[in-house]
């Protein structure tokens, strides 16, 4: 099982397993969790679906995200840059499960060659990096 982490109906996070749940920065109340599936957290995390929250229940919906042009895939690389780079500068982060990853993550993000993609990339960020064996998480993931 994985877990959205929500405050009221809104989603804050999501986490694919207990441990990632429980080391997610977040107090418990007024933060809780809800239940997904494993390929509904799939498909969060390739950014190939959005989720809504009602109560307890959660809405899975296919989407589609694409880059246009190069600026608005650089702009998403910082975006995700500066969370992970706030998460890494944590000091008690750094015996969190999703540290090395985050930290790879980084790495990768911030070496990457843009040449090896063509625009529009007709696919999220993160299916281009399954795809393409690339380490990621998704935003969502980040404590």
């Amino acid at each position: 099982m994985a877990f959205i982490i929500r405050n009221g109906n809104g989603i804050y996070r999501i986490a694919e397993t207990e441990t990632h749940k429980n080391e997610q920065n977040v107090s418990y109340p007024p933060f809780s969790t809800l239940e997904i599936s494993s390929d509904d957290f799939s498909k969060l995390k390739k950014n190939i679906a959005f989720a809504t929250v009602s109560g307890d229940t959660v809405t899975i919906e296919d989407t589609s995200v694409s880059f246009n042009n190069l600026n608005i895939l650089k702009s998403y690389h910082t975006d995700l840059k500066q969370n992970i780079k706030q998460f890494l500068k944590g000091s008690s982060n750094q015996n969190k499960t999703l540290y090395s990853a985050a930290e790879s993550y980084h790495n990768t993000l911030s070496s990457f060659d843009y040449s090896t993609i063509t625009f529009p990339l007709e696919q999220s960020w993160e299916e281009y990096c399954e795809a393409n064996s690339i380490t990621y998480l998704h935003p969502l993931q980040i404590p």
